[in-house]
């Protein structure tokens, strides 16, 4: 057994050790390294976008500024709420919860379920127990 793990071990850090080597293009040379210069040169009509307007370089906000006033808005808020009545959104809040709760109730159609899903269970285990052999017992392993 040891000489088995052994040998893939062998093999996998074999094969992992090979590289693919790609060959050189024809009519190619090699270029190792290139300096910022050269490279920015070749690379200067590439999707350059030029920076417009500055940015500050303090960006916290001291002062949040003054809020704007609407001298309509408390007239409107008045109105809207002269036009709700409160006991109407409170009956209105009492027969959506007496719907919700009239075709509620405990799912007794659950209860016939569960015991049919045990005996679905115990009949596959029953079945399996006589049609299936018995799985070989394991062994002291030998190193």
């Amino acid at each position: 057994m040891m000489k088995k793990l052994l040998s893939i071990v062998v093999a996998a850090l074999a094969v992992g050790a090979c590289a693919f080597h790609e060959d050189k293009p024809r009519g190619k040379t090699w270029i190792p390294e290139e300096s910022d210069a050269s490279v920015g040169t070749k690379q200067k009509y590439q999707g350059t976008v030029p920076t417009y307007g500055d940015v500050p370089l303090n960006t916290q906000v001291e002062s949040a500024p003054a809020p704007t006033v609407d001298p309509g808005a408390r007239e409107n808020l008045g109105a809207a709420a002269e036009q709700i009545d409160g006991r109407q959104v409170l009956d209105e809040g009492r027969n959506r919860t007496d719907a919700r709760s009239s075709g509620g109730g405990f799912p007794w159609w659950a209860l016939a379920i569960l015991p049919v899903g045990f005996g679905v269970v115990a009949g596959l285990r029953q079945w399996a127990n006589r049609a299936l052999p018995e799985p070989p017992q394991p062994k002291k392993p030998q190193w």
